[in-house]
């Protein structure tokens, strides 16, 4: 029985690790998103004022 709820926490810790670590990879990537987007907009404020 010790056994069982050891393995239990050991998946349970595992898991959360995984969890944790797609979602920081999907905030960096939003991140990265983010300043392409930021960019962009920089770009076309330049182009607009020049125009």
């Amino acid at each position: 029985s010790k056994v069982n709820a050891l393995e239990d926490y050991k998946n349970q810790r595992d898991n959360l690790r995984e969890k944790l670590k797609l979602r920081d990879e999907s905030l960096i990537i939003k991140e990265e998103e983010v300043e392409q987007r930021l960019k962009k907009i920089k770009v076309q404020y330049k182009i607009d004022r020049a125009g």
